[in-house]
C-alpha cells in the first residue's frame, strides 16, 4: 500500500484489514473520485502481482 502513499493518498489500516480513510469536512467529487481511483489501482495491481 505504500503505492498509495506514493500517489498522495494516506489512510490508516485498522484490526488487520480494514482501510480509514479521513477525508474533509467538505470534499469535491473529484478528488474523492481521485482517491478511489488510486485506491482501485494499487489493489488491482496486488491482485495481478504473481503469486497474489
Amino acid at each position: 500500500m505504500y503505492d498509495c502513499l506514493a500517489r498522495g493518498l494516506a489512510f490508516k489500516v485498522g484490526q488487520g484489514n480494514v482501510l480509514n480513510l479521513s477525508p474533509p469536512l467538505v470534499i469535491a467529487e473529484a478528488d474523492l473520485d481521485r482517491a478511489l481511483g488510486i485506491l482501485d489501482d494499487v489493489i488491482g495491481a496486488v491482485e495481478r502481482a504473481p503469486g497474489a
